[in-house]
């Protein structure tokens, strides 16, 4: 297993004012062709697979693993240790994506070359696991989110009374009229002032238990769309995969850099259920320009789609085709891009 830099750079992190007048601290000076940086960590691609022999690589068997996503984020604890990292996992261009948090101890890196930068990472597992597995959040984030709505709720509440106090105000202002009566106008006054104040505490009691109750059905109904979303992404994938390895027979992954840069100039581009959405314009160092739709060239749309959201096949005789996870009407949703 690879050493982490990020380990001892963390907990000397932590460390620094505590130990500002010792001269008990280790400095670093250089690291193995073995260690890795964090940065290497980050946005690096996740392949799955369900066997948990020694993994000797060969050509093309990432062809066999499940692409299922990236790493978001590395989990470090205060004592300076790395307890886990984030996956994103799903989705498309960072839309529907789930994290999931997984031990380091469950990170394999298998080599593909004599270099010390050429690996896969590799997780035993598939991607039906990992769609069921719990999401994960950082504490943190889920007080912020639980306080965001309890706020939201109490300003709701807040601007009912108000409104309400306004108005009973205005209605106590209509009620009194003035009198020759000196003793009858002061008796109607009194009257009417406590029954304003027993309608606006009845009005304000009902407008409380009706942003309550109006807050909760909304979070209910938010939580119960979210869950049908998921559901209904994960059965897209599902059945996107199954298309594409159809589609695929006799093709083999190949790195999008390994192509020459007019092979892939013209290149079709397929979408998640196989269907041609577009053509390769052109191919820069953080994506490629796909034209989508249009007719013989006309009302086409030109985006950009990262290069990490394409899967590049190829076959023996050298044909490309470039696969992406969203459908014709998506890519036309995206920002035109007009570099």
């Amino acid at each position: 297993m690879k050493k982490f830099l990020i380990t001892t750079a963390v907990a000397l992190a932590l460390t620094t004012t505590a130990h500002a007048q010792s001269a008990s601290v280790e400095y670093i000076q250089t690291a193995d062709d073995q260690s890795l940086k964090a940065s290497d960590l980050l946005g690096a691609r996740i392949y799955a697979t369900e066997t948990n022999d020694e993994i000797t690589y060969a050509p093309g068997l990432e062809t066999e693993w499940d692409d299922i996503g990236e790493i978001n984020d590395v989990i470090v604890s205060r004592d300076g240790s790395i307890q886990g990292v984030v996956l994103g996992v799903g989705g498309f261009l960072g839309l529907g994506e789930k994290d999931v948090a997984v031990s380091m101890d469950d990170l394999r890196f298998v080599s593909d070359g004599p270099e010390a930068d050429e690996w896969f990472i590799v997780v035993t597992t598939n991607a039906e696991a990992l769609e069921a597995a719990p999401s994960f959040e950082f504490q943190d984030d889920v007080d912020a989110a639980s306080m965001d709505m309890t706020t939201t709720a109490a300003l709701e509440t807040d601007t009912s009374m108000n409104t309400l106090a306004e108005e009973s105000s205005s209605e106590l202002s209509a009620d009194v009229e003035p009198t020759t009566d000196v003793t009858t106008d002061l008796s109607n006054m009194a009257n009417a002032t406590g029954d304003a104040i027993n309608d606006t505490g009845a009005a304000i009691s009902d407008g409380v238990g009706d942003a309550t109750n109006a807050t909760g059905e909304a979070v209910s109904d938010t939580v119960s769309n979210l869950e049908t979303s998921m559901a209904n992404a994960g059965d897209a994938l599902d059945e996107s995969i199954e298309d594409t390895t159809d589609a695929t027979e006799g093709f083999m992954q190949a790195d999008i850099g390994s192509i020459p840069q007019d092979a892939l100039m013209g290149a079709t581009v397929y979408g998640s259920e196989n269907e041609d959405v577009g053509e390769i314009d052109a191919v820069y160092e953080t994506g490629a320009v796909v034209n989508v739709g249009g007719f013989l060239g006309l009302g086409e749309k030109s985006v950009l789609v990262p290069l990490e959201d394409m899967r590049v096949m190829t076959n023996p005789s050298g044909e490309v085709r470039i696969y992406v996870d969203a459908t014709q009407e998506m890519l036309e949703e995206m920002p035109a891009y007009e570099g």
